[in-house]
């Protein structure tokens, strides 16, 4: 399983051209797409950000929710959560933490990212790839 952090899956609802090089480059790896459900809440918040359109935004990343595995932000993704953020020496945000507990608890292999907000290095077993 492949799982797209916050970035990525903006880049989707926007239709930017560089959605399909990577999702190309993603899907040479196989296995089913997800994203965390710590990132559907913050893609929800940028929309509504944004301004004018949210409703129409809101209505797009539902649409997007249909396609993908959605990962729960249950408590066994704020364990691993709260695990990565014990032995992390990196200074991190609550959200790529969360993104990163749901990953590892729920069997991603790889989480995809082209952001650079920190992520703890060692995501182990989960395989961090930035795009």
């Amino acid at each position: 399983m492949r799982c797209l952090d916050t970035p990525l899956l903006e880049d989707l609802l926007l239709g930017r051209a560089r959605a399909k090089k990577w999702l190309d480059k993603a899907d040479a790896w196989g296995g089913e797409i997800a994203a965390a459900e710590a990132s559907m809440v913050e893609l929800a918040l940028i929309a509504k950000e944004m301004g004018r359109g949210t409703d129409r935004r809101l209505s797009a990343l539902d649409a997007l929710r249909r396609e993908l595995t959605v990962l729960p932000l249950d408590a066994e993704s704020t364990r691993a959560a709260i695990a990565l953020a014990k032995k992390s020496k990196e200074d991190l945000s609550p959200i790529p933490l969360l993104v990163a507990g749901s990953a590892i608890a729920h069997g991603a292999v790889y989480l995809l990212t082209d952001h650079k907000r920190p992520f703890p290095r060692d995501l182990s077993p989960v395989k961090l790839v930035r795009i």
